[in-house]
C-alpha cells in the first residue's frame, strides 16, 4: 500500500512552522537543478554544486500538493560540465534541536549559502567538547582557527562558547560572554533559550543583577520559559549580590507553587543568611525543611548555624545546631567553637549545654584554663543553681587551675544585684550545708559572700564572715583582705584597715597591688594626708604600678585641702601617661561652680531681707553664706 500523501495547505503550515524551512531549502536549490520527477524517489536528491550568484532568486510558493521529500543520507556523486574528476560524498547533518531554531539566511551578501563537511562538523564537536570542560584559551583558539577555516559562524558555535564562558570559575567571562551575544545579533541571529540559560548560569556568580534583569526581560519578550535550573541561578544570583529578600522571596514563591527548589540553593540561602548574622531566620528555614523531610540536615549547614548562633549569642539555634552535631555525629566541633558554645550556656544559663561541651572537651584530653571554668560557673549561676556553682571552685583546684579573683565575679554579680542581705546570707546559708565534708567549701566561695556583703556597703557583716572562716578550716588569702580594705576604703575607715594590715603582717601574707591602693584610698580620705604618700611610695618602691585612680583621688584631696603637693601628683601623672591636664580641668570647672553657688545663695539671701525689712529699706546684719550653706570658700 503506497503511503498516505499529505495536503500541505495554510493550515498545515501554520501547525508545522519548520515545514516552511524545509521547502524552501528544497526550492532554492531547485533553481539551479531541475528535479526530475521520473526519478525514482532515492535518486531524488539535492545536488552538491554550489549555486552562482544569478541562481539566488526569490524562493516561489511551492504547491500544495508537493509531497515531504524523503530525507537522505548522502548527495549523490554529480559531474558538472566541466568536471574533470568525481565530487567526493557529503554526508547530510541531522540537527538534533528543534528546525526553527535553525534559521537560514538566503541572502548570499549577508550569508552565503554554504554546506559544512566532515571536518568543520568535528571541528565543531570539538568546541563544544572544550567547553563543557571549560579549557581556556583552547577552546576560543579552535573556534578562531574553524572561522578562518571558512566556517561561517552560526547559533552553535556561539552557544558553545558562551556555554565555555559560563564554565570558567567565577563571573570574570562575564563581558566577553555578552560581547558574543552582541556579535550574534550584529549578525542577525537571534539567542535562543538555551544561550539566554547559559547567561543565567554566568551570573549566578555575579552580584551584576541589571544584566541578569536584562536577560530575564528579553527571555520573556521573545517567549523564552526559564526552566527550574535557570531559577536556581537566578536566586543564587540574588544571593550572591546581597539581595537576600528577593532570593527569598523567590524561594517562597517557588514552594507555594510546587515547584522545583534545589537542595544547593537552600544550602547557599542558609550560608548567606548565616553570613550576615540572620541566625533566626537560617534556623527557621532549616527546622521547616527538616520537619518536612525534605532532608537531613547536611553536616555543612549544621556547622554554619553552630557558629553564627555563639557569634550571635542566639540561645536557640546553638543548642539545636550543637545536639544536632554531636546526636548525630556529623562532626566534632573544634576548640573555638567550643569555647563560643560555652559562653553561650553561661549567658542563658543553659546547664545542660555547658555539661555537654565540657564533655567533648573531656573526651579530646583538653586543658583547661581558668576562663573555662568561669565560663561554666556563670552558667551554674545564671541558671540559678549556686550549690554546682560553689562547687565548681572545688573542681578547678582539683584540676590544678586555682581560681582568680575575678572566676567568682558572676557570683558576686548575682548575690548584689538587689542590693539585699538577704539574698546574700541565703548563699551563706549554703556554704554552712556543705561544709560538713571536710575541704568540701572554697575559699574563693566564702571570698565572694565577703565581696558581696562590700558591695552593698555591708562592712560589719562581711568582717563576721572573715570570722567564722577557721569554722570551714580554711585560712585567709590575700583576696579576703583586698576585700575587706576595700569596704574600709570606701567608707574612710583608717583605723580598721591598720587593723587588717596587722592581721596580714601576722598571718605573713604580701601585700599586692590592690592592697596598695586600697591603703592609699583609706588614708586619702582623712585630714591628714601624709600616709597616703607614704604608702604610695612603698608601692613604687616595690616596683608596683599605681593606677590612675590612685592619683585622682590624690590629686582631689590635694586641692581641697589646698595641699602643695597637688602640683607634683599633676606632674606625675603627665609623665605616667595619665591624663593630669583633665583632672585639673574638672577641678577648675567645678571651682566656677561653686563659685556660681554662692552668689546665687547671696542673692536669694539679699532678697529674704528686703522683705523682712521694716518698709524702709532697712536690712538685718547679713549672715556668712558659708555657715548658712555649710560651702568652704577654695584657695
Amino acid at each position: 500500500m503506497a503511503p498516505r500523501r499529505h495536503i500541505i495547505d495554510g493550515l498545515y503550515r501554520c501547525l508545522c512552522p519548520q515545514f516552511n524551512n524545509i521547502l524552501a531549502n528544497k526550492s532554492a536549490v531547485a533553481q539551479f537543478r531541475p528535479r526530475n520527477l521520473s526519478a525514482p524517489a532515492s535518486a531524488r536528491c539535492l545536488s552538491i554544486t554550489r549555486p552562482t550568484h544569478q541562481s539566488i532568486d526569490p524562493v516561489p510558493e511551492p504547491a500544495p500538493q508537493t509531497p515531504l521529500p524523503e530525507p537522505q543520507d548522502t548527495l549523490p556523486l554529480t559531474k558538472g560540465a566541466n568536471e574533470t574528476s568525481p565530487v567526493s560524498k557529503i554526508r547530510m547533518v541531522d540537527y538534533s534541536g528543534p528546525l526553527w531554531n535553525k534559521l537560514i539566511n538566503f541572502d548570499r551578501k549577508e550569508r552565503p549559502f554554504i554546506r559544512h563537511g566532515r571536518q568543520a562538523l568535528q571541528d565543531i564537536d570539538k568546541v563544544k567538547g572544550l567547553a563543557h570542560r571549560g579549557a581556556f584559551p583552547e577552546v576560543f583558539d579552535v573556534a578562531r582557527a574553524l572561522v578562518e577555516s571558512g566556517y561561517e559562524p552560526d547559533r552553535e558555535l556561539y552557544s558553545a562558547l558562551v556555554y565555555a564562558c559560563s564554565n570558567f570559575p567565577g563571573c570574570l567571562m562575564q563581558d566577553l560572554a555578552f560581547n558574543l551575544v552582541s556579535e550574534m545579533k550584529n549578525r542577525g541571529i537571534q539567542p535562543n533559550s538555551e544561550i539566554y540559560h547559559h547567561l543565567l548560569k554566568l551570573l549566578a556568580t555575579s552580584p551584576d543583577y541589571l544584566k541578569r534583569t536584562e536577560v530575564l526581560k528579553e527571555m520573556k519578550d521573545n517567549w523564552h520559559t526559564v526552566s527550574d535550573d535557570g531559577w536556581q541561578w537566578v536566586i543564587s544570583g540574588h544571593l550572591m549580590g546581597g539581595n537576600l529578600e528577593h532570593a527569598l522571596a523567590i524561594i517562597e514563591e517557588r514552594r507555594e507553587k510546587g515547584l522545583v527548589v534545589h537542595r544547593s540553593t537552600y544550602e547557599h540561602a542558609i550560608h548567606r543568611l548565616c553570613a550576615v548574622g540572620e541566625a533566626e531566620e537560617a534556623l527557621r528555614i532549616t527546622k521547616t525543611l527538616d520537619d518536612e523531610g525534605f532532608w537531613k540536615t547536611p553536616p555543612k549547614v549544621v556547622y554554619d548555624l553552630l557558629v553564627v548562633g555563639t557569634k550571635q549569642m542566639h540561645l536557640d539555634c546553638t543548642m539545636w545546631s550543637w545536639f544536632q552535631a554531636n546526636d548525630r555525629q556529623l562532626f566534632t566541633p573544634d576548640d573555638g567553637v567550643c569555647l563560643l558554645t560555652l559562653n553561650v550556656a553561661a549567658r542563658y544559663g543553659a546547664a545542660k549545654l555547658a555539661t555537654d561541651v565540657f564533655r567533648v572537651l573531656v573526651n579530646r584530653k583538653f586543658e583547661y584554663e581558668e576562663h573555662h571554668f568561669a565560663a561554666l560557673l556563670e552558667t551554674y549561676v545564671a541558671a540559678g543553681n549556686l550549690p554546682t556553682a560553689f562547687s565548681i571552685l572545688n573542681i578547678m583546684e582539683a584540676a590544678n587551675v586555682p581560681p582568680k579573683p575575678n572566676t567568682t565575679r558572676s557570683i558576686v554579680n548575682k548575690l548584689a544585684r538587689n542590693n539585699s542581705p538577704q539574698d546574700i546570707e541565703s548563699a551563706y546559708e549554703i556554704l554552712l550545708s556543705q561544709r560538713k565534708p571536710k575541704n568540701s567549701v572554697h575559699i574563693a566561695a566564702l571570698n565572694a559572700i565577703i565581696a558581696a556583703f562590700v558591695r552593698i556597703a555591708d562592712v560589719k557583716s562581711a568582717f563576721n564572715v572573715y570570722k567564722e572562716i577557721p569554722d570551714f578550716d580554711l585560712r585567709p588569702d590575700l583576696q579576703t583582705f583586698n576585700w575587706l580594705l576595700q569596704g574600709a576604703a570606701e567608707q574612710g575607715r583608717k583605723k580598721f584597715a591598720m587593723w587588717i594590715v596587722a592581721e596580714m603582717q601576722e598571718m605573713g601574707i604580701k601585700p599586692g597591688e590592690e592592697t596598695y591602693e586600697s591603703l592609699v584610698l583609706v588614708c586619702a580620705a582623712q585630714e591628714v594626708i601624709n600616709d597616703a604618700f607614704a604608702y604610695l611610695e612603698e608601692m613604687k618602691n616595690m616596683r608596683l604600678k599605681p593606677s590612675e585612680r590612685v592619683y585622682k583621688a590624690l590629686a582631689v584631696r590635694c586641692y581641697e585641702l589646698r595641699d602643695w603637693r597637688f602640683n607634683e601628683v599633676i606632674k606625675e601623672m603627665d609623665e605616667r601617661g595619665y591624663s593630669g591636664q583633665g583632672i585639673v580641668e574638672m577641678l577648675h570647672q567645678r571651682k566656677v561652680e561653686e563659685e556660681q553657688a554662692v552668689v546665687e545663695a547671696q542673692k536669694m539671701q539679699g532678697a529674704v531681707y528686703v522683705v523682712e525689712g521694716d518698709g524702709e529699706g532697712s536690712q538685718k546684719p547679713a549672715v556668712k553664706v558659708e555657715q548658712q550653706f555649710g560651702l568652704k570658700s577654695r584657695w
